[in-house]
């Protein structure tokens, strides 16, 4: 798993009905951080993802919540969770399920690290991942999502057409942190200075028109079909389209939307390398096809 990280950091998510991609990311998000520093808070799934969370205890640590806007909120939940655990670490980075950290051109274990032994932790409170990479699937069911998309958008979170909204992902230096957020955009730190940082987030958000389905109908849930809250507006788009039969217009549309700026297959080749690290735990879930595991 590479080299040894000099700074300790912690990495928090909430998840809930991931277990297309649940196994790859923990796999992907322990070879970085190390067992022990990856915490999880699993929103009542009931498609098995809490079965694969079970078999990577004790090396990840996991726990099922109950999350609404309502209350408790997936940022007062995780933001809890993180306060738990600031004073045994350097760094806290809140990420989502669907979320790969890596850099502009690679998953190199190493760089990526660099990345984060760079950062400077007394000058700043917060640091921003600066660009993502979303990724483009088409409405058919794969098995292997992470693997399979190969097609990507590059995406600045900090605007919105010409608007700046600053609404880059962040994460924390430890020691003067105060709160995250639902979807972990803003946060708050007693130290205001933000960093752009050199990490990337590689997005897999729409993987099929399935899954997209059942996370849609996961947000209504959340947010109590949006009676008397306005969070998640572009989710509650998606949610009328669904009432309305024309789901997979509204799906198609979206992807639509989405520029194809890069083909990359460096992400499938480094889960296909983790498949095998024994210093891993033996994957729960099934192997691709041998044919399917050679580098494209």
């Amino acid at each position: 798993m590479g080299g040894v990280l000099q700074r300790l950091i912690k990495c928090f998510a909430m998840i809930k009905d991931e277990v297309d991609i649940v196994e790859d990311w923990l796999r992907h998000t322990l070879d970085l951080f190390g067992a022990g520093n990856v915490y999880v808070l699993d929103n009542e799934s009931t498609d098995g993802t809490e079965s694969i969370l079970r078999h990577y205890r004790p090396h990840v640590w996991s726990e099922s919540v109950k999350a609404s806007v309502e209350g408790p909120s997936k940022g007062q939940l995780i933001t809890s969770l993180m306060h738990e655990h600031k004073d045994e670490c350097d760094v806290l980075v809140p990420i989502d399920g669907d979320e790969f950290i890596g850099l502009q051109n690679s998953w190199d274990r190493d760089a990526i690290i660099a990345e984060f032994e760079r950062l400077d932790l007394r000058q700043y409170g917060r640091f921003k991942f600066t660009l993502n990479y979303d990724a483009i699937a088409a409405a058919d069911e794969d098995n292997f999502p992470v693997r399979s998309l190969n097609n990507f958008s590059v995406t600045s979170y900090e605007f919105f057409g010409d608007t700046y909204k600053d609404f880059a992902k962040v994460f924390y230096s430890a020691e003067p942190f105060i709160r995250s957020d639902n979807g972990n955009h803003f946060g708050e730190s007693s130290h205001p200075s933000v960093q752009y940082t050199s990490l990337w987030l590689y997005h897999y958000s729409l993987r099929s028109l399935r899954q997209f389905e059942k996370k849609i109908l996961n947000a209504a849930a959340y947010t109590n079909y949006w009676k008397t809250h306005r969070y998640s507006r572009h989710w509650k788009a998606a949610y009328e389209a669904y009432l309305e039969g024309r789901f997979r217009e509204h799906y198609e549309a979206q992807l639509g939307r989405l520029r194809q700026q890069r083909r990359m297959t460096w992400p499938a080749a480094r889960l296909r390398a983790l498949d095998l690290d024994p210093r891993l735990p033996a994957r729960v879930g099934p192997l691709e096809p041998i044919a399917d595991r050679v580098p494209d």
